[in-house]
């Protein structure tokens, strides 16, 4: 059975009331009670038993996180995380300084491209976002060879827009069906 790593963080607590522990990432439990102690600690009770049902999945799962992320670029993922925390203009500033600092066809100016379409797509601007995708594309089929992953990433990524694209003409298009629904119906 794998050991799980644990420490008695009470100390580092907010409140002196707290008895916290921090497990390590990937830790998995079956729960197998829980009750209110209301006779001596007033408190509720977890009794959790480590299990390794799920270990593997969640290795595996972080892992391909890992290796995702392995050769991206700290900007990039900083950029990334603007857009993922919604500072979508803090974002923009952000990529448009660097992609001005690098040189044009270089794979860390078609990673910061790709950051940027999807900034783009975050704002519903399916054009610059398909520039962006396109831009990032040309310069990755220019130094990679055809069957590396990043191309097939920049494929997906222009996937990514006709799927939007098209989500979001149908939803207008049942607005505007809404819309005449809606003038439609007595009491309007």
């Amino acid at each position: 059975a794998k050991s799980i790593i644990f420490a008695d963080i009470q100390r580092l607590s907010q409140l002196n009331s707290e008895r916290e522990v921090l497990f390590t990432v990937s830790s998995v439990f079956k729960i197998e009670e829980v009750y209110f102690d209301n006779n001596d600690l007033k408190v509720w009770i977890v009794k959790m038993i480590s299990s390794n049902e799920r270990s593997n999945k969640i290795r595996k799962h972080i892992d391909a996180v890992k290796n995702e992320y392995q050769h991206v670029s700290t900007d990039t993922m900083f950029a990334s995380l603007l857009i993922t925390i919604d500072e979508l203009s803090k974002a923009e500033s952000f990529i448009h300084r660097k992609l001005s600092g690098l040189a044009e066809n270089t794979l860390e100016s078609a990673e910061l491209l790709v950051v940027s379409g999807y900034l783009h797509l975050r704002r519903s601007q399916h054009r610059k976002a398909e520039e962006a995708f396109n831009r990032a594309y040309t310069i990755r089929q220019n130094l990679l060879p055809s069957n590396h992953l990043l191309i097939a990433r920049s494929l997906n990524d222009l996937a990514a827009i006709c799927s939007s694209e098209i989500l979001s003409t149908r939803a207008h298009i049942n607005r505007q069906g809404l819309d005449l629904f809606g003038k439609e119906l007595p009491g309007k």
